[in-house]
């Protein structure tokens, strides 16, 4: 169904209200250095009604806020509720609405701090009038599920954040927001598709939510749906600044081994030439490893002449306050060409 202003949106679709009950309730404190603090699994059902003399004349909405804790354990709830919006003025103007909502969280920890959390949700809505596109009776249904909850980190961490959601009428919204202000990130997500976002989190004390949320308005033609049913998936992982973010790829492992993490403080990468490239040549001469050429982010870095075994390929200047990709491309004796491939969190 294409929105037009004239019908109101459900005040939920931007998840606010679970923003604001969490953002209310949650206050870290530096004791609590271990996994989430006060962390919640909230899942909801949620009708409006709008237009004319319409309104709610039985059933209604309800949710569930179950705690969780970072020992690597699923939460699960499940609510479904019914409801009728009634036009007083024509009592055949009437719209059945259901709303279920399955909400799962799971969080872990790592030597004391967060290391990961996710939300799945998935939502099943239907609005269906009386009158059908004729009703006079701007209706909604919503199902939501919300992770939210404290965190302290000691040390500087990166978030690596990747949602996916399936479905018109769908949203995924994270909001993280550190004690001494410094930090302040909301982003969101609607309708199909994917999220790959990095943050970079000093020490401190934070307050994190993810959201995820199914919507349905009445239908204001005859081809718009009276049912959906739509699926979204979030999880951050927290690493090491500068640290990898997967792991060597490609054809060239039998020679070189790309570094584990990025030297922050020295803005460079140092990767090391395996036994199987040889001893150091002799003046003249070339071993197995003809050259070594580094890319950063697409472009070239550095380009390294008959590397041999123990041999370090330090790449220096790289940047500090974006991800880094780092791609190689050997080239041996015999013209054969291999490839390896690394990704690194930012530094800062």
């Amino acid at each position: 169904m294409t929105s037009t202003p004239t019908r109101p949106i459900l005040a939920g679709l931007a998840a606010a209200s679970a923003l604001t009950v969490a953002a209310s309730v949650l206050v870290a404190t530096p004791a609590q250095a271990a996994g989430f603090t006060s962390a919640v699994l909230g899942v909801s059902t949620n009708f409006s009604a709008g237009g004319g003399s319409c309104s709610i004349t039985s059933g209604g909405a309800s949710s569930q806020n179950v705690p969780f804790t970072s020992n690597g354990a699923k939460v699960t709830r499940t609510i479904n509720n019914t409801a009728v919006v009634t036009d007083a003025g024509d009592a055949s103007d009437f719209t059945n609405l259901t709303s279920k909502s399955t909400g799962t969280a799971r969080s872990t920890q790592s030597g004391g701090q967060l290391k990961t959390v996710s939300l799945s949700q998935q939502g099943t809505v239907k609005v269906d009038p009386n009158q059908g596109s004729g009703t006079d009776c701007a209706s909604a249904a919503q199902a939501t599920s919300t992770v939210s909850g404290v965190f302290t980190l000691t040390k500087a961490q990166v978030l690596d954040l990747r949602a996916t959601h399936a479905g018109l009428g769908t949203l995924a919204q994270l909001q993280i927001l550190s004690a001494s202000g410094s930090v302040s990130v909301e982003v969101s997500v609607g309708f199909s598709g994917s999220l790959h976002r990095v943050f970079y989190l000093p020490a401190d004390d934070y307050q994190i939510i993810l959201v995820g949320a199914t919507t349905l308005n009445a239908p204001e033609v005859s081809s718009d749906p009276t049912t959906r049913t739509t699926s979204t998936s979030m999880e951050g992982t927290f690493s090491k600044p500068g640290s990898a973010a997967d792991k060597q790829v490609g054809t060239a492992a039998k020679y070189l081994k790309l570094g584990k993490s990025l030297n922050c403080s020295g803005k460079l990468l140092k990767s090391t030439f395996k036994s199987a490239a040889g001893k150091k040549p002799k003046k003249g001469k070339t071993g197995p490893v003809r050259t070594a050429q580094f890319k950063v982010n697409g472009k070239k870095a550095k380009t390294f002449k008959k590397p041999y075994r123990g041999f370090k390929a330090k790449v220096k200047k790289l940047p500090t306050q974006q991800p880094v990709l780092v791609e190689v491309t050997l080239t041996l004796k015999n013209g054969t060409k291999l490839y390896a491939r690394r990704s690194y969190q930012p530094c800062s």
